[in-house]
């Protein structure tokens, strides 16, 4: 698998622990499925009595819900956002530290 596959399965499955619970439950099994478990569509289709075009286009319908989720709620960029600050909070020297800190309490006091 290519470093480009292995980082678009990384963000699906982050996208789905975020927003899976507003899949349907056929959806969100079948994104399990493929994504965490890593059946393929015609064990997924075997397991589902459907085609794999169906389980195909199942996913592909799921993909766009979660992108769609996140273009609008920014759950996964937040995050992202909050762990770099963290971080840089972790390796900064003390005095630096309490004003990022500062920063910090103030942003999340405004709904960062």
């Amino acid at each position: 698998m290519s470093e480009e596959t292995l980082l678009a399965f990384e963000r699906i499955n982050e996208l789905l622990d975020y927003y899976g619970a507003l899949l349907t439950d056929n959806q969100k099994s079948m994104m399990e499925a493929y994504y965490r478990y890593d059946l393929s569509l015609s064990e997924i289709s075997e397991q589902f009595s459907i085609s794999r075009t169906a389980v195909s286009d199942a996913l592909k319908t799921s993909i766009k819900k979660l992108e769609h989720y996140e273009a609008t709620l920014s759950l996964v960029k937040s995050q992202h956002q909050l762990q770099e600050k963290l971080q840089k909070i972790k390796e900064a020297d003390a005095p630096i530290k309490a004003k990022l800190i500062d920063a910090l309490l103030e942003e999340l006091a405004h709904g960062i």
